[in-house]
């Protein structure tokens, strides 16, 4: 998916919702909707509010207003007190766990952003640099890297732009969890919702819930504000701890056949790629170059190992007719990025200078071992052992087609080509009604979520306005609210309905009130310009 794709779609998304709406705005006699459409471009029915306007719709419901209440009632009656009392204790655990989180929040942004001026200024090396020691160990990979810093989800830049519907499901579930702690929480203080809402913001999802906050004490309010973190720093331990002991491993035994041990299945191949002409989804791919697919564990990196095992010593040549090697060593000359009918080769068995060219297709693709040599097994008489000059990248793919037999695909071109254009996977559905890309696509939404859900934890911690930290920042500042507040309705989206005149304890508490939330809005917005700086 390109940016101009991308783009278009969402030109054409938000095209049709105010086309919807123009087409339900016209006034017509005969007609008998319930939709009415006011001033602010909203339609609303009994329990459902929509609204539009430019590129932002949301969404409100009070339909389950009567549900929360039941719940609420439910946790107050005898048999069930016990429960909100641990419920209630949980939520004390989660404040405090918010305020260590509000802390490291704050500080890791304020770091991370310095570390992205000192990069930029500097153009000092704060790359990381890979070893790779032995080829199945994966713990003998090492990283090196000056500082560590945080690097935002930033699709079509830090990540690849197709994953943004993934991305974009993972943040909207992240925030329903969160918004579920803020509605449990309150029911625990018996605090009623006045709704719940969903909002789409061009491309960014939100969820809300609008509570009555009329005389709540500060102890309560912080319980509420802080459950929505807390609750999703619980989700993301109970997703890593779901990938640790690899749950999902039976469904995928039922319904998936893992074939780790034959080579790697094609998911799909990008229709901007040559190779789709010659890769279709459901082959089996068992070797690239003389690299064994089913060597590479799913742990290892498979393409860093791949691209070891190309540059080892000891790789076999080819035996090609010594004649022909001798004709021409004009290839070995030209820009190699050209295309060219001959390709440049070494001899092995000579000094590195001896090179030729010859046509790669014959020798590379023949399945006949007779082909092959090395030092221990040279070639017959009138023939020459040979290799590809490393300028080349000849990439060898052995493939099984379904219902075919076996097929070497010769590629001219960066193994990095390779992997950006070709999604390989273990697992083989063992119906035609699972899936190909269901596997793949379901590791690839939960690394998203557990992402989403830890970074959804940090960045409502952030003592920015309208998060939940700036108010967590006034409860331990100890300018929670003293007195009944002044407004009745509290978003927990929005966070209205907030304190307009607070009572400050101290001038140093006051002033950090203040300064804070504008020097860490401004380190936000910082870090994100820097960090597409850094990127391009």
């Amino acid at each position: 998916m390109s940016v101009g794709y991308a783009a278009l779609a969402v030109l054409l998304f938000w095209s049709l919702l105010h086309g919807i709406r123009h087409i339900l705005n016209r006034p017509s006699r005969g007609a008998v909707l319930p939709w009415n459409l006011n001033k602010t471009r909203r339609f609303s029915s009994s329990t459902i509010q929509l609204s539009l306007h430019h590129v932002h719709l949301q969404v409100q419901t009070t339909a389950c207003n009567t549900l929360h209440d039941r719940f609420i009632h439910l946790l107050t009656s005898k048999g069930n007190r016990k429960y909100k009392i641990w419920l209630s204790s949980l939520y004390k655990i989660g404040y405090y766990f918010a305020i260590l989180g509000m802390a490291a929040a704050t500080i890791i942004l304020f770091w991370t952003c310095w570390l992205l001026l000192y990069k930029i200024s500097s153009r000092s090396p704060f790359t990381v640099t890979t070893h790779l020691n032995k080829r199945h160990n994966p713990g003998s990979i090492s990283q090196s890297q000056v500082w560590p810093t945080i690097t935002p989800l930033i699709p079509g830049i830090t990540v690849p732009l197709s994953d943004l519907p993934i991305i974009i499901c993972a943040v909207f579930v992240s925030q329903i969890i969160h918004e579920l702690g803020h509605a449990i929480a309150a029911a625990t203080e018996n605090v009623s919702i006045q709704s719940i809402g969903a909002s789409l913001t061009l491309i960014i999802p939100s969820a809300s819930v609008a509570f009555t906050f009329d005389g709540l004490s500060p102890r309560s309010r912080s319980l509420i504000v802080s459950a929505g973190p807390f609750h999703n720093l619980v989700f993301w331990l109970v997703l890593a701890l779901v990938a640790r002991i690899n749950l999902t491993q039976y469904f995928w035994r039922f319904a998936y056949q893992d074939i780790t041990d034959k080579g790697r299945i094609i998911i799909n191949v990008s229709h901007d790629s040559a190779l789709g002409e010659y890769l279709y989804p459901g082959s089996l791919i068992t070797h690239i170059n003389d690299t064994p697919l089913n060597s590479i564990g799913v742990s290892d990196d498979l393409w860093g190992v791949i691209s070891q095992d190309s540059q080892a010593n000891d790789v076999a040549g080819w035996c090609v007719d010594q004649v022909a090697f001798s004709k021409s060593q004009s290839c070995c000359f030209r820009n190699m990025s050209e295309a060219y009918p001959l390709s440049c080769f070494r001899a092995t068995e000579e000094s590195s200078s001896v090179y030729g060219c010859i046509d790669p297709l014959p020798p590379l693709t023949s399945s006949n071992s007779s082909v092959r040599c090395t030092r221990n097994s040279p070639c017959s008489p009138s023939f020459i052992c040979t290799h590809p000059d490393e300028r080349e990248q000849l990439w060898r793919l052995t493939v099984f087609h379904p219902e075919k037999e076996q097929n070497i695909i010769l590629w001219s071109g960066s193994l990095e080509e390779v992997q950006r254009t070709v999604t390989l996977d273990t697992l083989k559905p063992r119906l035609l009604i699972f899936p190909l890309y269901l596997p793949l696509l379901f590791a690839r939404f939960s690394r998203y979520l557990s992402l989403a859900t830890l970074s959804l934890f940090f960045f409502n911690l952030l003592p920015i306005h309208r998060l939940d930290g700036y108010h967590l920042l006034k409860i331990v500042l100890g300018m929670g609210p003293g007195e009944p507040d002044q407004s009745n309705v509290y978003d927990m989206e929005a966070n209205a309905g907030a304190d307009r005149h607070p009572r400050f304890q101290s001038r140093a508490a006051q002033l950090l009130s203040i300064w804070l939330p504008k020097l860490t809005l401004g380190a936000l917005a910082l870090s994100v310009v820097l960090t597409l700086l850094s990127a391009g």
